[in-house]
């Protein structure tokens, strides 16, 4: 699995992440949970530690595509 395909892979769990937590924060926040709250902040912590190889396989993913559109550009 080159760069750019991992970025593309995992580029979308931050946003959908960020969303989930609000949902179950929202949710604990109604039914006065803690434990529900906890579980929320649970899920930011996952999400915000996936945050890290997509930011990191960025850059890669990058240069890889910009590679492949100066090669198409060469072919036309």
């Amino acid at each position: 699995m080159n760069p750019a395909h991992l970025h593309l892979v995992i580029n979308h769990v931050p946003v959908i992440g960020t969303m989930i937590t609000l949902f179950i924060l929202a949710i604990g926040i109604i039914k006065k949970s803690d434990d529900v709250k906890k579980v929320a902040m649970l899920v930011l912590i996952l999400t915000s530690v996936i945050t890290i190889p997509v930011y990191l396989s960025g850059g890669n993913a990058e240069e890889m595509v910009e590679a492949l559109m100066k090669m198409l550009t060469n072919l036309s």
